[in-house]
């Protein structure tokens, strides 16, 4: 670290003009700012389901006024975390737990809730040990219906078809329907990790794919849910996290970055743009390019959570899929949380929802944000925060 000699030292200043900042930051040299689109997340409330332990929210889902949070919960004094489902009322302002899961006892099973979906009046979650069928007839006190051994990585419900993505790489279909509880119709290997499920047209899933050095995007026809079949792959190469369709183009996050790939021919995948998400926490635990853990679309912006990186999250405007342009970022934990971050967002008008594991030790799994005005401070240039750490004195 360097030593600072005070006595020859001065504060720096910034000068504003033009709606542009002029900020010195010592051997950082100078940054520019620019200030003329007021707004950004505005932070509301931190929701938290159990406070005699630790929680990290995985899935969430909006069901009419109330929000569903499946996750993990480390009670004290545990080392092995359980799965945890709860009922937040979206009526309230801000949002109010009025159900969850029973606290479980001091042993626990390492059983984690990774996923939501929802089929008429049954609330599907899917868990890393299970796939769990919950009635929602009372919306705000569901009751459990039925439970299938499956290692769930991702879900996606249309109608009675639960499609399930799994640790070891398949694709699998389960009829909630069947005569005597949900039973698997059809399966296709992927041969990844499958991170992501999501809807990208008729017959069509697309899927993120990960594997420790690898990944992909890719699509699959569904259009007859006892023969799944891989149609194409995008060619990205590297780990991938989360995906999210508009029209004929998905976006995709992973250890990339956000990526626009071209879908209008099932077969032929194209990438369009990577962008790297930018380092923005001053003090971060590592020098490099966070990983991209989430994506979710809210009209012309597509909204990014970061892992690591104080559970960082941004705001791309996608109007233009060839170059999609940050209009908005923050923060949503400290810079000593290292390992968790932001693992989706759910919007419910103005007001946005981000779920994950926050604050260092996960104690909170939720907090609510008002994005009436999404957009903030656009930064022209900045500093490499590594050289304003180097400096030894915090701008």
């Amino acid at each position: 670290m360097t030593t600072l000699d005070r006595s020859s030292w001065a504060a720096p200043t910034a000068a504003w003009k033009n709606d542009v900042v002029y900020a010195p930051q010592g051997r950082a040299g100078l940054g520019l700012y620019d200030t003329s689109s007021a707004g950004g997340p505005l932070a509301r409330s931190a929701l938290t389901t159990y406070p005699n332990g630790s929680e990290a929210v995985f899935g969430a889902t909006i069901v009419g006024p109330y929000l569903y949070a499946t996750g993990a919960f480390w009670p004290l004094g545990t080392r092995d975390p359980t799965s945890m489902l709860a009922v937040w009322d979206l009526s309230a302002a801000p949002a109010r737990l009025v159900w969850r899961s029973p606290e479980p006892p001091a042993h626990t099973d390492g059983n984690i809730g990774l996923s939501l979906g929802v089929s008429g009046v049954r609330l599907v979650e899917g868990n890393s040990r299970n796939l769990v069928i919950w009635s929602i007839t009372d919306p705000a006190h569901p009751v459990k219906t039925a439970s299938i051994p499956v290692d769930v990585s991702a879900l996606l419900v249309q109608g009675s078809i639960a499609w399930v993505g799994t640790a070891e790489g398949d694709l699998i279909s389960f009829d909630l329907n069947a005569t005597h509880g949900p039973s698997e119709v059809g399966r296709v290997v992927l041969g990844a990790y499958v991170s992501a499920l999501t809807a990208a047209g008729p017959g069509r899933l697309a899927v993120a794919l990960r594997t420790p050095d690898t990944g992909d995007v890719g699509m699959v026809d569904v259009s007859n849910p006892a023969l799944p079949a891989l149609l194409g792959l995008a060619g990205i190469g590297s780990p991938m996290d989360a995906v999210a369709v508009n029209g004929a183009t998905a976006f995709a996050a992973g250890r990339v970055g956000l990526g626009s790939i071209d879908i209008s021919d099932s077969l032929h995948l194209s990438t369009r743009a990577v962008e790297p998400l930018p380092n923005i926490d001053t003090y971060p635990l590592f020098d490099g390019t966070p990983e991209a853990i989430s994506v979710a679309l809210q009209g012309d912006l597509a909204w990014v959570g970061a892992l690591e990186q104080a559970a960082a999250f941004y705001a791309y405007d996608v109007r233009n899929p060839g170059r999609p342009r940050l209009v908005s970022k923050g923060l949503t934990g400290t810079s000593w949380n290292r390992g968790y971050g932001g693992y989706g967002m759910l919007f419910d008008g103005s007001r946005a929802f981000q779920y994950g594991a926050f604050l260092g030790g996960s104690d909170t799994g939720m907090f609510e944000f008002d994005v009436t005005q999404p957009r903030n401070v656009i930064t022209h240039w900045q500093p490499d925060p590594a050289l304003l750490r180097r400096v030894g004195v915090a701008y």
